[in-house]
């Protein structure tokens, strides 16, 4: 890559959310995705180093969301009535999407995902009120962009 291609900034990336195949908007101020993972260090028979490794358990995201309406909150709330009931839960995916300053692109699914607790945020009288959702997933793989 060359030297001289301006950074992506935050408006060159998207996340996006959908449960049951169904999309649903996040108005997101800003978000993080995080790999939680174990690194191992294993003693092997008089070495004189460990022998390094890392074991991926899963991944999480926390995004902080405008709540223009109650989008978010209704599909929280439907994704619990299936976890409550101890059926079949809600298919849930991520995606993030980047538009590189060069032109090219790069995309990644968030499979197996599960949105996890979330905490609702009002600030003062001209504040927006925000939503604070976790979520975590079981794969980041790139795919195909077009």
């Amino acid at each position: 890559m060359a030297s001289n291609i301006p950074f992506y900034r935050g408006k060159d990336v998207v996340l996006k959310f959908y449960q049951n195949g169904k999309p649903v908007t996040l108005l997101a101020k800003n978000w993080s995705v995080e790999e939680d993972a174990v690194e191992a260090a294993d003693g092997v028979n008089g070495e004189d180093r460990d022998r390094l490794d890392k074991v991926t358990n899963f991944y999480r995201a926390t995004v902080d969301i405008f709540l223009a309406d109650q989008e978010v909150m209704q599909a929280i709330i439907d994704a619990q009535v299936p976890d409550d009931a101890s059926t079949l839960p809600l298919k849930q995916t991520g995606a993030i999407q980047i538009r590189h300053r060069d032109g090219t692109k790069a995309a990644y699914l968030l499979k197996e995902m599960k949105a996890g607790p979330f905490t609702k945020n009002q600030g003062g009288r001209t504040d927006p009120v925000m939503l604070t959702l976790k979520m975590r997933f079981r794969y980041f793989s790139p795919v195909q962009t077009i």
